[in-house]
């Protein structure tokens, strides 16, 4: 939680007063309504401050779909999951599946305030969701991993979807760390 607040406080979202309290400065919305500001925000993030960010808020975004998913939302979830599974798709179909299972999570976290921090990562992320699934030697295991965090989330295991989600997230740092080698 405290990397997301620091991501809030970056993005000028929050202001932190020491002694006094954490208060809210703007609105995202407003932050998304001015396209420059969105263009400055994705020009700042480096690939570390993105995988932290996504640490902070992905595996608590998979711990509250446990909590919250609806049955269509798990139908959501379950469809982009066997996409993401079959042989005879290119690999941009496979991100595309990647990113309708990643939304379907966030859409059953249920949310607002959550949802519109991905808002603001999801360019960003869906670069790394590019490189890491154009690139993997691992594609399987990350299918696996991604099937676990739908497995914890519609046995409704909070924690289980959580660490599940660590997983996933940590495959996708060791792809992105590989590739920079490269």
């Amino acid at each position: 939680m405290r990397e997301a607040l620091k991501v809030l406080d970056i993005l000028g979202v929050i202001k932190t007063r020491q002694g006094d309290g954490t208060y809210i400065t703007g609105s995202f919305a407003r932050l998304v309504g001015d396209p420059t500001k969105v263009k400055n925000i994705e020009q700042r993030f480096t690939l570390l401050e993105l995988m932290e960010a996504r640490r902070s808020i992905e595996p608590t975004l998979a711990g509250l779909a446990a909590m919250r998913a609806t049955e269509e939302e798990l139908s959501a979830m379950e469809r982009a999951l066997k996409g993401m599974y079959r042989k005879d798709i290119s690999m941009e179909e496979h991100l595309r599946y990647d990113e309708q299972f990643h939304r379907a999570i966030l859409e059953a976290a249920d949310n607002p305030l959550l949802g519109q921090m991905m808002d603001l990562l999801w360019a960003p992320l869906l670069e790394t969701f590019r490189i890491t699934d154009l690139s993997t030697e691992h594609l399987e295991k990350s299918n696996d991993n991604h099937r676990e965090v739908f497995l914890a989330i519609k046995t409704k295991d909070r924690q289980r979807a959580r660490k599940a989600m660590l997983a996933v997230l940590k495959q996708t740092e060791k792809d992105l760390l590989k590739r920079e080698k490269k």
